[in-house]
């Protein structure tokens, strides 16, 4: 080749390298740069990663190069893994069965992604579904509960029926009528401002009209079979019913106990009382005689025939005048031919507040063996007011109900708790093998 030829190739190849350089893309220099390629950016704002799909933080691209920048001039490249953030991955949790009610359908066990709240039917998050399996509403399974009275300061309740599968009640055996345990409550007999009180009979004899009743009625104090305290009256033969014979029962200024003890009794204030007294005759004649509150004039009361060996609750409302204390009376109705023996206790209904109760006498039995019944027997409770000193109460009740027969389970020492309304008070036992 000659020398010119020489001379125009070389011109050439340099004018060619000179002009691939100035239109050449970013072949980039010192800190990402090429003094030869201005950039064209573009701003890609950040997005969040799913569980399936990558993110990224806030960057710049440029539509000549295809690079990556931090600032929107172009002179912080940066590399993938400096503004992608990778997809997370589904996390799941799981949801355990739900029972179907007679009132809403159920689901079974499935799971969930925390993330993106997808369901998926297996713990690995391979098998997603739309929703979960559903379980059908159940059928009502009705049983019947038989009607409980009320007893004490504890209400009962009608007839009715409950659904074992969501414990709804219903009136009728279909599950057509449905109702709820205050629609079908039996209200108590007793409130906290009513209570029933022993009371004792006075061992005191006299005669209003002057026919001598000693000389025909003594009597003697004495308990009942149940423990409380009573009088015995001893009706000696010759007794006439038109004597008018008359013998004081009580005076509920005071209620004197067994063993001495002076029980003060509220006052009647005026306000009719109901009045529970027990007889019982261990004569071998029927006796008849009248039973009366005399204080009152003889208001409210009621004609009493009690067999030869009958024990009778005789029942009257005491209708007071202008005395607040009472004095109850019996008036024979009937002759006397034999000597008899009659013995009366009982209760009267009073309202007032109890402020505490206590027990007056413990129960006679405290110590159990495993398979004997638990009793009451001898168990004898007072209460205390602001109005009144402490009188003895019946109509409590017990946490340990009465027959229970005691296992090996229950071999140690329990506590009995007596309750009357909201006042407790208790007792201990001991059962043993």
């Amino acid at each position: 080749m000659n020398k010119t030829k020489r001379i125009f190739v070389a011109l050439i190849m340099a004018l060619v390298t000179l002009t691939s350089v100035m239109f050449a893309g970013c072949s980039v220099g010192t800190n990402g740069q090429n003094p030869f390629h201005t950039h064209s950016l573009t701003k890609v704002t950040p997005k969040a990663a799913t569980c399936l799909e990558d993110g990224n933080r806030e960057y710049y691209t440029c539509s000549g190069c295809g690079g990556a920048f931090a600032d929107v001039e172009g002179t912080v490249m940066l590399f993938t893994n400096q503004y992608v953030i990778p997809a997370k991955g589904h996390q799941v949790l799981k949801h355990g069965e739900k029972k179907a009610t007679c009132n809403s359908v159920g689901s079974k066990e499935h799971y969930e992604c925390r993330w993106c709240n997808t369901l998926f039917k297996d713990a690995d998050g391979m098998f997603q579904i739309e929703e979960a399996e559903k379980l059908p509403v159940l059928s009502h399974l009705l049983t019947k509960v038989l009607r409980k009275e009320a007893v004490g300061f504890t209400p009962g309740w009608e007839e009715h029926y409950v659904c074992n599968n969501c414990d709804t009640l219903y009136k009728d055996a279909e599950g057509l009528i449905e109702t709820t345990l205050e629609a079908i409550k039996i209200a108590p007999s007793l409130t906290d401002f009513e209570y029933k009180i022993a009371f004792t009979p006075a061992a005191n004899v006299e005669s209003i009209n002057g026919t001598g009743g000693a000389e025909y009625i003594s009597a003697t104090y004495t308990t009942a079979d149940n423990g409380l305290p009573a009088t015995q009256y001893t009706l000696k033969a010759g007794a006439k019913a038109n004597m008018e014979v008359e013998a004081w029962i009580h005076s509920v200024v005071s209620q004197t106990m067994a063993n001495g003890q002076n029980l003060r009794v509220p006052t009647f204030n005026g306000v009719a009382r109901k009045m529970e007294m027990i007889v019982k005759n261990d004569g071998a004649q029927d006796v008849s005689f009248r039973y009366y509150a005399e204080n009152y004039g003889d208001k409210g009361g009621v004609d009493v025939t009690i067999a030869a060996g009958e024990t009778k609750t005789v029942t009257f409302e005491v209708k007071p005048g202008g005395s607040i204390g009472c004095n109850y009376a019996f008036k024979l109705l009937s002759d006397v031919s034999e000597e008899t023996k009659i013995t009366m206790y009982g209760y009267f209904y009073c309202e007032g507040e109890v402020d505490s109760i206590s027990l007056y006498r413990d129960a006679d039995k405290k110590n159990f063996k495993v398979g004997d019944s638990f009793t009451l027997d001898g168990l004898v409770v007072k209460a205390k007011g602001a109005s009144y000193d402490e009188v003895v109460i019946a109509n409590y009740m017990t946490d340990l109900e009465e027959g229970y027969v005691f296992t090996a389970e229950d071999i140690g020492t329990k506590t009995v708790t007596v309750a009357y309304g909201e006042y407790t008070t208790s007792y201990q036992i001991t059962i043993t093998a």
